[in-house]
């Protein structure tokens, strides 16, 4: 609303027009009051004039916008509407009015948007329709108005299935109906033919409210030939298909093999088909009537197969037990008995099978399946008072072995011991051959040392020695290799070490180091080296011409006591080096300086370094 003014000393004039009348009747009524008041008189219009066509301006909020999520639904399911104005509601909100044009979407009279929010959201409700429908949805502030367009659309029929695809006539089946979206208030009620008299279904199934899918139950028939039922649904204009197979009754065979098993053991179960399978293939339930045999509860035929195998996994049993294994297709259903033995030794073993006296070994017993609940104890025997073995060894249940300790003592001479071990009737036997402590050997490591330095030699006996230990002596074959006269392998070891050392050497020289013990004698070869050149480095490797570079020669072990003397020579007389440079006695490395000239271009200078008939070359890059 607008008020016009006309004031005078004595009194004020004032007419009030409405927002959106035009301007002209404001100016027609400013000359009246001139008119009247005369010219000394103040004239005042205390309006805003509207921007748009002359009509005077709305203060406030305006409406920005109005969007619908999602803007496709099916009928029966809801949309969300969201208003939106350009600036927050003031206090105690702003109403925004709603339509629709159509009544296959609804919206409430109006929505509130809340003081300090410049959105708020409504619910787009739905119903079913027969086709495709557009819906215009509006918003209205005042004089501002905007809509959004929702699409509702039918609710069809997305797939028919059903499951299994196959079955012997007389058995069920079950059908599935999907819709392409949730089903409405109410339900959805789908249509059901068949035009097989081979099967029995209901004429219609519901997809409850809320629900995309409804099932329905499929009987069969007995039949004498394969048969194919087609079952279709329909439902708003749209339809779905499904085939069924329908077997006549299968004739089989099962075998197993083997049909007696220690337990624990696998037996495998062969089902053939009188037929091949049929398209969709072919399932036959399995089960046996004693939990010592396991089979899975089923076996599946592919198309066209007649045969098919199966496993039969069996338990530990006490006592011989006899269990029936079941193969059924439909109502045919045939069996097969499987006699499961208690387990027996199989056999006793040692490792190793000869140890000095007073080592020991390891006894293994096993059996021919799995021990039964409880175990299976087996009774051990030694034929010698030199090797013990306890008494028993149980085998866990469930296990097919288990493992015993093997003690000996101290023998003069070569001894066989035979092992017994004995489960229920059944005996079974092993040797061990028990031999006098003796040397085993002797080693070095390494095998090859540069002279002036060190190894570590060891002497290894056949079993542990006995209280006060065993003195092994020791001997070398030549002077640039020295062992200790003797070494001692403490009581209750079987291995001893020592070092050897030894001396610079002008060739390589191969010594013999013996080990004795009693009247045994046991060998190994040391090679001793000399001491020689083993590089030539330089830093830096690159150069100025007119500076100098740092060489460095390395032996591979220490200098002997007189040094060792390296000649030096170069290639080009862009660096010079000494005639000669010498390693100090104990050393490994010396070091001189390589002396360069100014070259016009980069020049690579190979420096030899040479000693005891060894040569080594490295460049040194100058430029």
């Amino acid at each position: 609303m607008v008020r016009q003014n006309c004031n005078t000393t004595s009194g004020r004039l004032g007419v009030d027009f409405a927002l959106g009348q035009p301007i002209r009747w404001i100016l027609v009524l400013s000359f009246l009051c001139l008119a009247f008041l005369g010219n000394a008189q103040t004239l005042t219009v205390s309006a805003l004039v509207a921007a748009r066509g002359g009509s005077m301006a709305q203060s406030g909020p305006k409406l920005e916008s109005l969007d619908l999520n999602p803007e496709t639904v099916f009928g029966g399911n809801s949309s969300t509407g969201t208003v939106r104005i350009n600036q927050s509601a003031p206090t105690g909100g702003i109403a925004i009015a709603l339509a629709s044009n159509n009544a296959a979407a609804t919206v409430p009279a109006s929505v509130t948007i809340a003081a300090g929010s410049n959105s708020a959201t409504f619910t787009v409700a739905t119903t079913a329709v027969t086709a495709r429908t557009k819906v215009r949805v509006t918003a209205t502030l005042g004089n501002r108005k905007t809509e959004a367009e929702l699409q509702v659309t039918t609710l069809s029929l997305q797939s028919l299935s059903i499951s299994p695809k196959s079955v012997t006539g007389g058995n069920p089946a079950t059908g599935t109906v999907t819709l392409n979206a949730v089903a409405p208030a109410g339900g959805a009620v789908v249509n059901l033919t068949t035009q097989s008299t081979a099967v029995t279904i209901p004429s219609t199934v519901t997809v409850s409210a809320g629900q995309t899918t409804g099932t329905f139950s499929i009987v069969t028939s007995a039949v004498t030939a394969q048969a194919q039922a087609q079952v279709s649904a329909s439902f708003g204009g749209s339809s779905g298909h499904a085939s069924l197979s329908i077997l006549p009754p299968t004739t089989f065979s099962m075998a197993l093999n083997p049909t007696s098993v220690g337990g624990g053991a696998r037996s495998t179960g062969t089902v053939t088909l009188s037929s091949a399978a049929p398209s969709g293939g072919l399932i036959v339930n399995l089960s046996s009537d004693n939990a010592a045999a396991f089979v899975e509860p089923m076996l599946e035929f592919h198309s066209g197969k007649t045969t098919a195998t199966f496993e039969i996994q069996t338990a530990g049993v006490a006592a011989s037990t006899t269990a029936t294994i079941s193969a059924a297709i439909g109502s045919v259903t045939e069996t097969a008995s499987l006699t499961i033995q208690p387990s027996s030794l199989a056999s006793v073993t040692v490792n190793p099978t000869a140890v000095g006296g007073g080592a020991s070994a390891w006894g293994y017993v096993s059996l021919n399946g799995v021990a039964p609940q409880g175990g299976l104890a087996v009774t051990l025997a030694s034929s010698l008072t030199t090797v013990t073995v306890p008494a028993t060894v149980t085998v866990s249940s469930g296990r097919s072995s288990a493992m015993f300790a093997i003690t000996t003592t101290s023998v003069t001479s070569p001894t066989v011991a035979t092992i017994t071990a004995t489960a229920g009737a059944v005996t079974q036997t092993a040797t061990l051959t028990v031999n006098p402590l003796g040397l085993s050997s002797i080693s070095v490591d390494p095998s090859n040392v540069v002279g002036a330095g060190t190894a570590n030699g060891s002497v290894m006996l056949n079993a542990p020695a006995g209280t006060g230990g065993v003195v092994v002596a020791l001997a070398s074959s030549d002077p640039s290799a020295t062992v200790p006269t003797s070494v001692t392998v403490a009581s209750g070891h079987s291995k001893a070490r020592f070092t050897v050392t030894t001396t610079a050497v002008s060739t390589a020289t191969a010594v013999t180091l013996t080990a004795t013990s009693g009247a045994a004698s046991v060998t190994t070869t040391l090679t001793v080296n000399p001491v020689g050149l083993q590089a030539i480095r330089f830093s830096p490797e690159r150069v100025t011409g007119g500076n100098t570079s740092t060489g460095t020669i390395r032996l591979n072990g220490p200098a002997p006591t007189s040094g060792l003397v390296v000649t030096l020579a170069s290639n080009s007389t862009s660096g010079t080096v000494p005639a000669s440079v010498t390693v100090p006695a104990g050393q490994n490395a010396v070091t001189f300086l390589v002396q360069t000239t100014a070259v016009t271009k980069t020049t690579q200078v190979q420096i030899t370094a040479t000693a005891g008939g060894v040569t080594v070359t490295a460049n040194l890059s100058v430029h």
